[in-house]
């Protein structure tokens, strides 16, 4: 993808929506069009479905971006990601373009915003404002499992959090989050970040500097 201001459609990158059975294996994402509020691969109500050993760079907002699509109230049943490297590179905003949560890097690094039911297993992530993030609030987010994930220089390592502070009910809420296995390596920030959960359990995880 490229900047381009006059596009009509801005999309993310790589972009899926209600769909299934869908196997997406060693592809390379680059580059989203910073003038909008895109992602390098969009995952938008996904079902059934396997996301292996692709590598995704230069971003300046969300790297991975997993929804439950247009019916908020489908789960994304079935649906692991595995072996996936991604990297922001220091994607920064630009003039004129969306202003990000991050102005000098990409935002998070794959980030259910919101979804449910979701496995993470063995994915790097490095260089990005968040690691591994739930964002709660437009939806239900529940029952996800993170498994023997490295988060690398990142500024948060480990971020399922309500979208908004103070949430007025569990729907609001990252509700039955195990994160097993983890490592934060050299967090800008803080490693393990939790906000608003309900239910998280952390087994086996080690943050380093």
């Amino acid at each position: 993808n490229i900047d381009n201001q006059t596009a009509s459609n801005a999309n993310p990158t790589f972009f899926t929506e209600d769909s299934d059975h869908l196997t997406i294996r060693r592809n390379l994402i680059t580059f989203n069009n910073r003038y909008f509020n895109t992602s390098g691969l969009a995952l938008y109500g996904l079902t059934y479905s396997l996301v292996e050993e692709n590598e995704v760079y230069s971003m300046h907002r969300n790297v991975i971006s997993i929804n439950n699509g247009t019916n908020i109230t489908t789960r994304n049943t079935g649906l692991i990601l595995r072996r996936n490297y991604y990297n922001s590179r220091a994607a920064a905003d630009i003039p004129g373009g969306y202003v990000s949560g991050a102005t000098g890097r990409g935002d998070d690094g794959i980030v259910l915003y919101p979804a449910s039911d979701v496995i993470l297993e063995n994915n790097i992530s490095e260089g990005n404002f968040g690691g591994f993030a739930i964002m709660a609030a437009y939806g239900l987010a529940a029952d996800n499992k993170f498994y023997g994930n490295i988060s690398l220089n990142d500024s948060f390592g480990f971020k399922p959090v309500a979208r908004i502070e103070n949430p007025t009910g569990i729907q609001q809420m990252p509700q039955n989050t195990l994160i097993e296995n983890g490592i934060a390596i050299n967090p800008v920030q803080i490693g393990f970040y939790l906000r608003d959960n309900k239910n998280t359990r952390l087994k086996n995880v080690t943050a380093i500097g």
